[in-house]
């Protein structure tokens, strides 16, 4: 009875890790998709103001 028990247990611990292990990686996931969105509007932004630099010394 106590084996069984403790075989329950161990599977439960298990289910349990995995669980969180999913919950941990889905906001992983999630930070980086908002790195990933922040380094990409940091670039755009980038961009455009060296299009703009650009343009007002050629205008110059």
């Amino acid at each position: 009875m106590v084996l069984v028990a403790a075989v329950v247990m161990m599977v439960v611990v298990e289910v349990v890790l995995i669980v969180v292990e999913e919950i941990l990686i889905d906001e992983v996931k999630k930070k980086l998709a908002a790195t990933v969105v922040i380094v990409t509007k940091t670039v755009e932004e980038t961009a455009v103001a060296a299009i703009l630099v650009e343009r007002k010394q050629q205008n110059q």
